[in-house]
């Protein structure tokens, strides 16, 4: 019954699966669901209760990720290759202005020092 939602106020006759779009509220959603997880799994005593809501918040994270598979796989990949360059040599960037400011003050210092001491 993969791919199958069973809606349980008509009986048990399966619907088609359709996946919906990955908007903002479902990737709010997935993080929720994500924090909710970390916080149980973090909680000393595990109930009943929280077992169940585990296992339901862990069934509604899996179809998601299966149900926009691809798009986190893209996203990350685009990412890594595209972005992840484009941030190195920005850092490298700001590295190398940052050091120039650090000598030119340097060499403020070092001429109002030497001002001082010539008076």
């Amino acid at each position: 019954m993969t791919g199958q939602i069973i809606d349980l106020n008509k009986g048990s006759q399966p619907k088609e699966h359709i996946p919906q779009p990955l908007t903002i509220d479902v990737a709010r959603k997935l993080a929720g669901a994500l924090a909710r997880v970390n916080e149980l799994g973090a909680t000393a005593i595990q109930t009943p209760t929280i077992e169940a809501e585990m296992r339901g918040l862990t069934e509604f994270i899996a179809n998601i990720l299966r149900d926009h598979a691809d798009e986190f796989v893209s996203c990350w990949f685009t990412i890594q290759q595209e972005y992840g360059p484009l941030v190195r040599a920005a850092a490298v960037l700001f590295r190398r202005a940052a050091d120039v400011n650090n000598q030119a003050r340097q060499l403020e210092q070092a001429h109002a020092a030497a001002a001082a001491a010539t008076k």
